[in-house]
């Protein structure tokens, strides 16, 4: 069987309400027997809500995973809102 590496980008704006719980489905990627790695870019196109107090609790409930699981989580944060495309692009 071969396994293979993912990498997932996640282009966030002030989504306070619903970046936690969509973070956390991500996890169950790492249940596939064909990943080995999987490394997750969230990128907050500078958010003027609570979403990145939402992503800095996420951060520190994952600190620990990445030490001893298949994850690689990164955070990024725009200074000034630059849309969707270039939460991507970055």
């Amino acid at each position: 069987m071969t396994t293979s590496t993912l990498s997932v980008i996640v282009p966030v704006y002030n989504e306070q309400l619903l970046v936690q719980a969509s973070l956390s489905r991500i996890r169950v990627l790492g249940q596939s027997s064909l990943l080995q790695r999987i490394k997750v870019i969230v990128v907050d196109d500078a958010s003027k809500d609570q979403t990145p107090v939402m992503i800095e609790c996420f951060r520190e409930s994952v600190r620990a995973e990445e030490w001893c699981g298949k994850f690689e989580w990164k955070f990024l944060r725009h200074e000034h809102n630059q849309g969707k495309g270039a939460a991507l692009r970055t």
